[in-house]
């Protein structure tokens, strides 16, 4: 019969294989999104809008987000 403390038997059969396929998925997702969906494009362009062509669709999310209408 062993004596194996559970926690520690919980951490070598279960927390470090989800935390192996957590890191693993996290990189594919990472690369998914930066390659397959161009996400610094997307990133670029809601810039763009928000920040600095687009005035308008900045100044109404300024009113919508800090109404004073209470």
């Amino acid at each position: 019969m062993f004596n194996v403390p559970v926690t520690l038997a919980i951490e070598q059969s279960i927390i470090s294989i989800v935390q192996n396929q957590h890191k693993l998925v996290n990189k594919c997702l990472l690369h998914m999104m930066h390659r397959g969906m161009f996400l610094l494009r997307h990133l670029e362009y809601l810039k763009m809008v928000l920040l600095a062509s687009q005035g308008d669709v900045f100044f109404s999310l300024h009113e919508a987000v800090f109404n004073d209408d209470f």
